[in-house]
């Protein structure tokens, strides 16, 4: 006769990963700065319908990371890297764009929200482009427009990017 418990260990456990699983893999890959990764694994998130505003942020995480990272010992060959970073950024969070490979990311179930903004203002202010200041300033314009945000708050939230960049 056999045992309850041999056939409950016996029997196939089908345990399947969601957003919570892939967005700690995402977490791991986004704080190395490993942007092709992230991109790939918000693809395949995606694919599997388990991705979500945290899922974007996480990803966006990676290309701050980066932006950062670039920052530190920054040529021109880097200046145009931390742009090409900002960039591919940006056309995540608008919507259907490229990113790493060739994987198109789709980001039509999963919205923005402010953190998302601020995560692109925090990559813009860290590149030290040219016109990274202009660029951060249209991405508080999107974000004021999209959430209502006052004109006191705009300027709070773009002083505080910049006075933290400028301070390290």
């Amino acid at each position: 006769m056999e045992d309850e418990s041999d056939t409950r260990t016996s029997a196939r456990l089908e345990i399947k990963p969601n957003s919570v699983s892939y967005n700690s893999a995402l977490k791991v890959i986004a704080v190395i700065g490993d942007i092709d990764r992230a991109c790939a694994l918000f693809v395949r998130m995606q694919e599997l319908g388990v991705a979500n505003t945290i899922s974007l942020n996480t990803t966006l995480h990676a290309f701050a990371v980066r932006a950062r990272c670039n920052n530190i010992s920054i040529s021109a060959e880097d200046e145009c890297s931390v742009v090409q970073i900002g960039e591919r950024a940006e056309a995540i969070v608008n919507g259907v764009k490229k990113c790493g490979y060739g994987d198109e990311i789709k980001t039509d179930n999963v919205q923005p929200d402010i953190r998302t903004y601020n995560t692109l203002v925090n990559i813009w202010a860290n590149s030290r482009c040219v016109d990274s200041i202009e660029r951060a300033v249209g991405v508080v314009r999107r974000m004021k427009h999209q959430f209502n945000l006052s004109g006191d708050k705009q300027k709070i939230l773009l002083e505080k990017k910049f006075y933290c960049v400028k301070s390290q």
